[in-house]
């Protein structure tokens, strides 16, 4: 979290949360089998987070 916080020049609590809540809603996981030091790597759920786009799509654009 630490590098991506970096590269977005935003601090690093808020990446965790946002991390934190994408992980509660089941659309990234992390991978802490292969943890590199205090390295996580995370992956996102694409089956989970074409579900959400589909239901954001649907909330944005309703059927007529």
């Amino acid at each position: 979290t630490g590098e991506l916080a970096k590269r977005l020049d935003i601090p690093r609590q808020t990446v965790v949360r946002h991390i934190r809540s994408l992980e509660d809603e089941d659309l990234v996981h992390s991978n802490t089998a292969n943890r590199r030091g205090d390295r996580v790597q995370y992956r996102a759920d694409r089956t989970q987070l074409a579900v959400a786009l589909d239901d954001l799509r649907t909330y944005v654009l309703p059927a007529d």
